[in-house]
């Protein structure tokens, strides 16, 4: 996280003010029967939502609650495809592809008309958002 930090201090970062709790964060994953990463428990309780450029992390917040993007996008997934229980989505790239992450904050790739389970990236969370980061500013 601290790598995370200290790239942004100076950088014209989106972040949300309504901060959720780790307890919320349970609640409303526990709806959809998941568990999410720590990596990602304390990102969202430090940043929320998350945009830089033309990245944008999907968020969720104290008021949105299980209305917030992170939160509707993989209910509607799951729903839509099996296959995904037990991930959540962090980050849509558009047309139908998503990257999205376990409990244990390894990151995947997904495309929507591929019937396979998510491809791994073979890189956690953190590591990932600061590889977006670093994209975003080229």
């Amino acid at each position: 996280m601290r790598m995370i930090d200290d790239f942004i201090v100076d950088k014209d970062v989106d972040i949300v003010e309504n901060r959720i709790d780790e307890k919320m964060l349970n609640d409303l994953f526990a709806d959809i029967s998941f568990v999410p990463g720590k990596q990602f428990i304390e990102f969202a309780k430090r940043y929320s939502y998350f945009a830089y450029g033309d990245i944008e992390f999907f968020g969720i917040n104290d008021e949105l609650k299980e209305k917030s993007n992170l939160f509707l996008n993989t209910k509607i997934l799951i729903e839509n495809y099996e296959q995904l229980k037990g991930y959540y989505i962090v980050e849509s790239c558009g047309d139908g592809f998503y990257v999205l992450i376990d409990a244990d904050d390894n990151v995947y790739h997904f495309f929507v008309g591929d019937s396979s389970k998510p491809e791994p990236l073979g890189i956690k969370f953190y590591d990932y958002v600061l590889k977006r980061l670093k994209e975003a500013e080229l």
